[in-house]
C-alpha cells in the first residue's frame, strides 16, 4: 500500500511539473518577423551616408531573417545583437553589428562600416583579434579593436549605448 500511494505522489508531481512546464512554454512569444532597417543618423535608406554596407541588400536580409527566426534576445532584454560577416579578403577581417527588436522586427545598424582586430597602423595588418562585449540585461557594446567609418580605421575600446532608437557614447562621422 505504501508503494502504491508513492506512486501516485509521483505521478501527481511528474503531471504538476509537465503542466507548469507546458504553461512556461505556452507563454514564449515568438521574434517578430523582419520589418525594416531604421537609421537615426544621415542616411541613404539602407546605408549611413557614404557607406559600402546596404543593411537591406538580399544578402543583409537573408542573413537578419535567419538570425530572427533562429536566435533568441541576447542584449539588453528584448534585443538580438547580430554580427555580420561584411568581407575577409586575405589577412583582414570584419563584421558589422544590427541590433533587432525581436519585438518589433525592426533592425537598427550600429554606427560604423565594420570592425575587426586592431590594426597594426605601420603594415596594415591585425595585430590581435577583436573584442565584442555585450550583455543581455545591458544596453552597452563595447568593441576592443578597430572600427571602420567613412574610410578612416580607429583602433581603441569603443563602447555605444542603445536607447532603443539611436546609439550614443563613442561618436563616429555617420552619426554626425
Amino acid at each position: 500500500m505504501k508503494n502504491l500511494v508513492r506512486l501516485l505522489m509521483l505521478f501527481a508531481a511528474y503531471g504538476t511539473s509537465v503542466a507548469v512546464s507546458y504553461a512556461h512554454s505556452a507563454t514564449i512569444v515568438p521574434n517578430h518577423p523582419f520589418d525594416h532597417v531604421e537609421i537615426a543618423y544621415s542616411h541613404n535608406d539602407c546605408s549611413f551616408m557614404y557607406s559600402p554596407v546596404d543593411f537591406c541588400d538580399e544578402r543583409h536580409a537573408s542573413i537578419i531573417k535567419n538570425a530572427i527566426a533562429t536566435g533568441e534576445a541576447n542584449f539588453d532584454r528584448h534585443y538580438i545583437l547580430l554580427k555580420i560577416r561584411e568581407w575577409r579578403p586575405s589577412e583582414y577581417y570584419g563584421d558589422s553589428v544590427v541590433v533587432i527588436d525581436a519585438q518589433t522586427g525592426v533592425v537598427y545598424p550600429m554606427p560604423f562600416d565594420y570592425y575587426s582586430g586592431k590594426i597594426n597602423m605601420k603594415n596594415s595588418k591585425i595585430a590581435r583579434k577583436s573584442k565584442l562585449n555585450f550583455s543581455a540585461n545591458s544596453n552597452v557594446v563595447c568593441i576592443d579593436g578597430s572600427i571602420l567609418v567613412y574610410r578612416a580605421t580607429s583602433n581603441g575600446y569603443f563602447c555605444f549605448y542603445f536607447d532603443g532608437k539611436a546609439f550614443s557614447g563613442y561618436h563616429t562621422e555617420y552619426m554626425n
